[in-house]
């Protein structure tokens, strides 16, 4: 059945110009002037008292829309709120999908809010559906609509947990769920925050958001301080391996004698010795290398079996702090658990005396409606009575006046008969008048009697009950007296018990504290060997650098001068092939070849062979350089 139809003004005064469904109710947008304004019908499960209708009208929240006025029916209240455009929840997921941070941000500024509410003198609960709220045009979360406990009807049916689900899922729930799907795509944080909510209470839920965050925050700094290099190390190795084979790849010319030059016979053998020494600088150069690059290995082993060390360090402390954590959270569960059972308990005492009041109420409200009916009744009666009366009357004297009218002149009789029924129409209205002033008096009267017969019922009502309270009270005090004399005595013994646990509860404090200090001095102390081993790591590291920069200027230098000899050895070998020529080209002379044109070609050989080298030396160092400074 539909409250609001458009084009209808509701309480005179906002005129409907739409309607929806809204949560099994309905939400209108009305207009009164020139102001628009939400409307929205809720089923009651009982009558509201004055105080929950003030309540709302007095209710200012940061989250919620404000209830500007709320009116009563018959078995519906009516909220009046001012128009805010705004984007539901059922919509937006629809529309874009928020990060997990935002989606967290939602439910601890939701889970505040039903605190908040839950807090209130007459209790209210906040309903978690994503037609019920949304995001407006600043950005802001609202909510449209908050219930009273035991009054209003309509209210949710989904958990924490499955309102979390819904939001991840961006599913609009209607039924909550017993288990999580193991397809759910979220980080390890948010599975364990959406676990923890499917049963637990705002408390929980409150620390359990908090821990997420904690652990958000965590997250994001251990991924700044070591996400970049554990993700580059493999890149790295990969690298060195490669540099390594480059520089086991270099031709055998560029490993140069070391040694003074051998004393030779002839070309032949000197080029033959010179080459044997070059392969034999060739395989020093290669091992030392090898070395080189098994030092690098070990030293990066050691750095990984540090950060392993390292991290297993860090994983204990954080399993430690996790289940101090955990220990915490069951001790301030089970403190929540009992205030949560008092405040029910309470909460069904308060319940059980609103419904007697209204019971009372309610029956007086019923014994009024019956005398009222009765009344009306009388009336009622009493004017058809009149009826018939005056009716009677008008038709006796219709027959009468016709009678004269034969008897006497038609003029005269007309103007006796005007004065004569003006007289009765006044007379009959001054009688009419006295009797219903006399009805009135009469109601008055015995409406009086009965509050008197009522005054006097209640006051021998309460004398006999303050004879009943004054031996009550005689009885009760003399079992106080008798009940103090035991309480006393039992008093004393717990006092002395008392004692006794305070100082032994005092001795365990003292005891515990010392334990305690002895607990921090030791991890200070820990902390403090760590920083230093840490500290002389670092040290004994920079040292290596220093030593290795050290040995990299060495093989530069060294580089430097096998450059050289080798300049020296390829002039000699460039002047014994000059000579082999020269005497080659005196042989063909014979044969008319040009010896300038041969010495030409020569030259434009040995230019074009010594760019080659020194482009091919120039790569190789350049690939050497790399090698050495790529962990710098």
């Amino acid at each position: 059945m539909s409250f609001f139809r458009v084009g209808e003004k509701y309480q005179g005064i906002y005129e409907i110009e739409k309607v929806q469904s809204f949560c099994d109710g309905e939400l209108a947008i009305a207009r009164s002037g020139s102001s628009l304004y939400y409307l929205q019908s809720v089923l009651l499960q009982r009558q509201a008292p004055s105080r929950a209708v003030q309540q709302y009208r007095s209710l200012q929240e940061e989250l919620v829309v404000q209830y500007i006025e709320a009116y009563t029916e018959e078995r519906f209240i009516i909220f009046v709120r001012p128009y805010e455009k705004m984007t539901f929840l059922k919509d937006l997921l629809v529309l874009e999908k928020p990060t997990e941070e935002q989606i967290v941000q939602w439910m601890k500024r939701l889970v505040l809010q039903a605190k908040a509410l839950k807090n209130k003198t007459m209790p209210m609960y906040l309903l978690l559906n994503q037609e019920n709220i949304g995001v407006n045009e600043n950005g802001e979360l609202k909510v449209i609509y908050c219930g009273l406990d035991h009054i209003t009807k309509l209210e949710s049916n989904l958990d924490w947990g499955s309102f979390l689900y819904g939001m991840l899922t961006r599913v609009d729930m209607k039924e909550p769920i017993s288990k999580i799907p193991s397809d759910l795509e979220c980080s390890k944080p948010m599975l364990k925050l959406l676990q923890k909510s499917m049963q637990g209470s705002l408390d929980s839920l409150s620390a359990q958001i908090e821990s997420y965050e904690k652990k958000s925050q965590g997250k994001s700094f251990l991924e700044k301080l070591f996400g970049s290099n554990s993700k580059k190390k493999p890149i790295k190795m990969k690298k060195q391996d490669e540099d390594v084979k480059a520089l086991q790849a270099v031709p055998e010319r560029n490993a140069l004698p070391e040694s003074e030059p051998v004393p030779v016979t002839s070309n032949d053998d000197l080029i033959a010795q010179m080459k044997l020494e070059y392969e034999r600088k060739q395989q020093e150069l290669l091992k030392e290398l090898e070395r080189k690059q098994a030092e690098l290995d070990k030293y990066n082993q050691q750095h990984k079996l540090m950060n392993q060390e390292n991290h297993e360090q860090k994983r204990l402390e954080q399993k430690r702090l996790e289940q101090k954590r955990v220990e915490q959270e069951r001790v301030e569960q089970e403190r929540l658990e009992h205030e949560r059972l008092e405040q029910e308990r309470l909460e069904q005492e308060r319940l059980e005396h609103e419904r007697l009041e209204q019971e009372r109420v309610e029956q007086e409200r019923l014994e009024h409606e019956r005398l009222e009916q009765e009344r009306l009744e009388q009336e009622r009666f009493e004017q058809e009575r009149l009826e018939q009366e005056r009716l009677e009357q008008e038709r006796v004297e219709q027959e009468r006046l016709e009678q004269e009218r034969v008897e006497q002149e038609r003029l005269e009789q007309e103007c006796l008969e005007q004065e004569r029924l003006e007289q009765e129409r006044l007379e009959h209205e001054r009688l009419e008048q006295e009797r219903l002033e006399r009805e009135r008096v009469e109601h008055e009267r015995l409406e009086q009697e009965r509050l008197e017969q009522e005054r006097l019922e209640q006051e021998r009502l309460e004398q006999e009950r303050v004879e009943q309270e004054r031996l009550e009270h005689e009885r009760l005090e003399q079992e106080r007296v008798e009940q103090e004399r035991l309480e006393h005595e039992r008093l004393e013994q717990e006092r002395l018990e008392q004692e006794r646990l305070e100082q032994e509860r005092l001795e365990q404090e003292r005891l515990e504290q010392e334990r305690l200090e002895q607990e921090r001095l030791e991890q200070e102390r820990l902390e403090h060997e760590r920083l230093e081993h840490e500290r002389l790591e670092q040290e004994r590291l920079e040292r290596e650098h220093r030593e290795k920069k050290s040995e990299l200027y060495l093989l530069q230098q060294e580089a430097e001068r096998l450059r050289k000899l080798k300049e020296e050895f390829e002039a000699r070998e460039q002047e014994l092939l000059v000579e082999r020529q020269r005497q080659q080209a005196q042989n063909q002379r014979e044969t008319g070849s040009s010896d300038e044109e041969l010495r030409k070609q020569l030259h434009d050989a040995r230019i074009q062979r010594e760019n080659q080298e020194q482009e091919q030396l120039a790569k190789q160092f350049e690939e050497y350089m790399k090698f050495m400074f790529k962990d710098k």
